[in-house]
């Protein structure tokens, strides 16, 4: 039976070694597409952290077709200095990819494993600590891939009901 509801640590390092990431795992009574949801991919960004946390609490397994799997804190080691950019090498993760600094390679395995297993991913952020801003929402047009890629992201962004703040 896929009936479950699992939480745990992503270790980005050999055994003992910080930094983790929490992930929660929901599978739902049927078979379905994979969602992925990230937090935190901005130290700094917390509202999407809490509300990755929220909504992982409020899936019921017994309701879902698929899978949810929620990373809640996606970088924390920006996260552990609540900043943008990691004080380790000061990159971006939104814009790292695999090079070899640390920020780099725990993009790539984030990214590896959603492009392995999930369908669509949702990327939680907000403007950051210091600042009030209105829902918004941000889509990224992914070069290569087919149209329908593209047009699911664009409607799953509409589905939010908020403003469209770049694309």
């Amino acid at each position: 039976m896929r009936l479950k509801k699992e939480s745990g640590h992503i270790s980005l390092c050999p055994p003992g070694n910080w930094p983790t990431r929490p992930v929660i795992v929901v599978a739902g009574k049927k078979e379905g597409p994979v969602l992925w949801i990230n937090g935190t991919v901005h130290g700094d960004e917390l509202n999407g952290s809490y509300a990755a946390w929220e909504l992982s609490g409020e899936i019921d397994p017994e309701q879902l077709s698929g899978t949810l799997v929620v990373t809640p804190i996606c970088n924390p080691i920006a996260f552990e200095c609540r900043n943008k950019i990691s004080a380790i090498d000061n990159m971006d993760m939104d814009t790292a990819f695999p090079e070899g600094m640390m920020t780099q390679r725990i993009a790539h395995l984030i990214y590896r494993e959603i492009k392995a297993n999930a369908g669509a991913v949702i990327s939680f952020h907000t403007m950051a600590t210091p600042y009030r801003a209105d829902p918004y929402s941000v889509r990224k047009i992914i070069p290569g891939v087919s149209d329908s890629v593209n047009q699911v992201s664009e409607g799953m962004q509409r589905a939010f009901g908020v403003v469209t703040n770049c694309v």
